[in-house]
């Protein structure tokens, strides 16, 4: 495994609106492991270290489960965007062992990150249908996300992915999922039915001519 946390640049946070994006399977490298074993239940948080993003809350909820599930890792991708906020991280990061920071993940490598996840998390404040449960979704990586509206608009709790509303919920549910891959990949499937059917770049293409259209 890596450090416990090393340094990365600022990632800067843009995108249309929820209704206008789409979104296209992300391409794999072979052979890339990121320190993981083999046998390790990933779980993927996919964010910027700012406090709207929440990466506390995993790294405190996570811990009771490691005596139950110790294959369980969290690793966490993304830059910093809140120098204060992220010197938090680093010190929580240093006493959770399950956990990893890999800093600002190159875009050629992101696919591969999430076809390595088990579960793909969201853990944020507030969301506007984020971009990295849609790049997940259409890998068809599983989902496990908290039940804000910016998600419910795309994940359906049981069909295209799962939403939590509490610790204990979250606990749970990683608890549950971890022991059925079956079900996870199920429920993969259709998190990218869904996102290449509703989600595609050809609609988003076709949304934003009908809206210059409108404008203009």
């Amino acid at each position: 495994m890596q450090p416990c946390w090393r340094s990365t640049s600022r990632v800067p946070a843009a995108g249309l609106p929820w209704c206008l994006r789409g979104v296209e399977p992300l391409p794999a490298v072979a052979g890339e492991s990121f320190g993981l074993a083999d046998d390790a239940f990933v779980l993927l948080l996919p964010a910027a270290l700012r406090p709207v993003k929440r990466i506390d809350f995993p790294l405190q909820a996570l811990a009771p489960l490691m005596q139950r599930i110790p294959a369980l890792r969290l690793i966490i991708a993304g830059g910093i965007i809140d120098q204060d906020y992220a010197a938090i991280i680093r010190n929580m990061l240093c006493t959770a062992p399950f956990a990893t920071w890999l800093g600002e993940v190159p875009h050629e490598l992101m696919g591969s990150l999430y076809r390595r996840a088990g579960l793909v998390l969201n853990c944020s404040r507030s969301e506007s249908m984020p971009n990295s449960l849609m790049e997940a979704m259409a890998l068809g990586r599983p989902v496990l996300a908290v039940d804000i509206p910016g998600n419910r608009s795309l994940v359906s709790h049981g069909q295209t992915g799962w939403l939590y509303s509490s610790e204990s919920g979250f606990r749970e549910q990683v608890a549950l999922l971890a022991g059925d891959a079956a079900r996870r990949d199920e429920c993969g499937r259709r998190a990218r039915d869904y996102v290449l059917a509703h989600h595609s770049p050809a609609l988003e293409a076709g949304r934003l001519l009908a809206l210059y259209r409108e404008l203009a």
